[in-house]
């Protein structure tokens, strides 16, 4: 993602960027915990915890993505690996609808 997009991003303006899914059931997430409805993977550069709006619908980042990926978004679905490679790469309208409060 190009530096003014991450800028954007974090004025709470929407953006355009790439969404895939995932379907990971093994492991856990950046932030401890299982894989549920309603996580996505985020790009490094924002805070885990923080809450965001994806296509019109809210997610909250719980994970990572790689960072070869280069800002993409990645949603966790119950789905097998075959129905999230049919659903593929969808540029969506993501915007920042709620930080992470510090501890």
């Amino acid at each position: 993602m190009k530096p003014i997009a991450a800028i954007l991003l974090l004025a709470s303006t929407s953006i355009a960027a790439t969404v895939t899914c995932y379907n990971d059931h093994r492991h856990r997430m950046a932030d401890g915990h299982r894989v549920h409805l309603g996580a996505v993977a985020g790009p490094r550069w924002v805070k885990l915890g923080t809450r965001v709006l994806i296509g019109g619908r809210r997610y909250t980042v719980c994970d990572r993505t790689a960072r070869r990926l280069n800002g993409r978004w990645d949603i966790w679905m119950p789905l097998s690996r075959r129905a999230c490679m049919k659903i593929g790469k969808r540029n969506l309208s993501v915007r920042v609808i709620k930080r992470p409060t510090r501890r």
